[in-house]
C-alpha cells in the first residue's frame, strides 16, 4: 500500500498552524493517487484557515511492479543522490525494475505513461532529442521542455508536447512508430542500459548517445573507405 505521513507547516500568509499530507510511496494499484498524479494535483495544498494555496514537493517513490518501474522524484533543490543506494545487493527482488529519478511532477507523469505504453523510455528521449532540434530550427527559439503524451497503437503514431521559451500554448507533434524503432535501434547499438541503480533518462543522456551513435557511424564509413 501507499506510504503517507503528516506534516505541520506554517502558511505563509496567515502564519497559523497547519497540516499537509506527504506520499513518501505510492503504488500503482492506489487509483485515488495515480489520478493525481495524471492530473498533476498530488502536491496541492490549500491551507484550512485563510483558503491559500500553493504547491509543496517533495521526495516520493512511484512503484509500478507490473510495468517493471520505479520513479523516485527529488526536487532538485534538494539535491539528493540515490548513488550511495545499492539497490541490487540490499534489493534484489528490485533488480528486473527500471528505476528513474526525475526532478518534478511532469517528468514521472511522463514515465508513467511511457511504461504503460510498453514503451523505452531511452528510445524516446532520443526521439524528443530530433524532434527538439527540428522545431528549434523552425521556429528559431529553444524548447524549454518536451512531454511525451500518448502512444496509438492503431494508427502507428506516438504523439508530444514541446514548450517554446515565452510561448504559452505547447506545439503538438506526433511522429510514426518507425520513427520510434529507429530511436530504439541507436540505443541498443551504443548504449548500455542498466537496471541496477536509480539513473535520470533526460535529454542530455540521449544527446550523449546521439553523439555516440554519429561518431561510430562515422568511424565506420571511414574505416569501410579506408578498406576501398
Amino acid at each position: 500500500m501507499s506510504t503517507k505521513i503528516t506534516k505541520e507547516i506554517i502558511c505563509p500568509p496567515c502564519g497559523k498552524s497547519d497540516s499537509i499530507g506527504m506520499f513518501q510511496s505510492i503504488r500503482s494499484d492506489d487509483e485515488e493517487l495515480r489520478k493525481k498524479i495524471m492530473d498533476e494535483t498530488l502536491f496541492d495544498w490549500n491551507c484550512t484557515h485563510c483558503g491559500f494555496s500553493a504547491e509543496f514537493v517533495y521526495p516520493c517513490l512511484y512503484h509500478d511492479i507490473s510495468h517493471y518501474l520505479m520513479v523516485y522524484l527529488v526536487p532538485e533543490k534538494e539535491e539528493k543522490s540515490l548513488k550511495d543506494v545499492k539497490v541490487a545487493s540490499e534489493f534484489p527482488q528490485l533488480s528486473e525494475l527500471s528505476k528513474r529519478t526525475v526532478t518534478t511532477l511532469q517528468q514521472m507523469k511522463e514515465k508513467i505513461l511511457i511504461f504503460e505504453s510498453g514503451l523505452d523510455d531511452i528510445a524516446i528521449e532520443v526521439v524528443k532529442a530530433g524532434m527538439k532540434a527540428a522545431a528549434e530550427k523552425k521556429y528559431q527559439k529553444p524548447v524549454e521542455k518536451g512531454l511525451f503524451c500518448f502512444s496509438d497503437p492503431k494508427d502507428q503514431r506516438i504523439g508530444f508536447q514541446f514548450f517554446l521559451k515565452g510561448q504559452e500554448e505547447p506545439l503538438k507533434r506526433a511522429v510514426s512508430m518507425n520513427t520510434y524503432k529507429t530511436a530504439l535501434h541507436i540505443v541498443n547499438s551504443c548504449y548500455e542500459s542498466t537496471k541496477d541503480d536509480f539513473i535520470q533518462v533526460d535529454n542530455h543522456l540521449a544527446e550523449k548517445i546521439l553523439k555516440r551513435y554519429q561518431n561510430e557511424e562515422a568511424s565506420s564509413s571511414n574505416q569501410e573507405s579506408t578498406n576501398d
